[in-house]
């Protein structure tokens, strides 16, 4: 199995952040395809909402910080293993937006600064809209490097703020916010990118 990843590192196939994850990857079973993780991730989102909301932090942010890094593994596992479909392509983005929008939705409106938050959010969406519309015109286009930036920036700064709320002291809310001020300007550059 090390030849045929080495293989397609070498043609450019597998990113820094495959490689990272190659020993996770070896333990899962062949019988789980990153399809399977995908829909894992959209199963995670109400309970990871409902723990939020029902005050129980420390629960939402694992689970936030679970589907983050299903995100990386499914990626990871469908390049490793030739799994790539145009379905977990689609949708796989969709199941990040809709992680990262359940907790800006509970989480930021409340704690962050609001053009922070209302930035994010439009930008998710308007990513998206981009995504439906070249679906439908049969162009379907995976995440660029621009776009896994942002998941890894949101993913941390989303946590760092729902982290404040657990601690005493401003400095995960103020790391929290600045992190996700740079997700935005990566995000800017997914839309652009991906979505146009």
């Amino acid at each position: 199995m090390m030849r045929i990843v080495m293989h397609k590192a070498q043609k450019g196939k597998l990113y820094l952040h495959d490689w990272l994850f190659l020993p996770v990857i070896w333990f899962i079973p062949r019988l789980i395809r990153p399809n399977h993780i995908t829909i894992f991730r959209f199963i995670l989102v109400p309970f990871m909402a409902i723990s939020l909301l029902a005050g129980e932090i420390g629960i939402g942010v694992t689970l936030f910080i679970i589907g983050g890094v299903s995100d990386i593994i499914d990626g990871t596992l469908a390049r490793v293993r030739n799994q790539v479909t145009e379905w977990g392509t689609f949708f796989d983005p969709v199941a990040d937006k809709i992680l990262v929008g359940a907790a800006a939705v509970i989480v930021l409106i409340q704690h962050a600064h609001p053009i922070i938050t209302w930035t994010l959010i439009i930008l998710e969406l308007m990513i998206v809209a981009g995504g439906i519309i070249r679906k439908r015109m049969d162009h379907v286009k995976p995440a660029n490097w621009w776009g896994k930036i942002k998941m890894i920036l949101e993913v941390v700064g989303i946590s760092a703020i729902m982290i404040s709320l657990m601690t005493v002291g401003g400095i995960w809310l103020v790391f929290g916010q600045i992190v996700l001020i740079v997700a935005i300007l990566f995000a800017f550059l997914s839309l652009v990118t991906y979505s146009l």
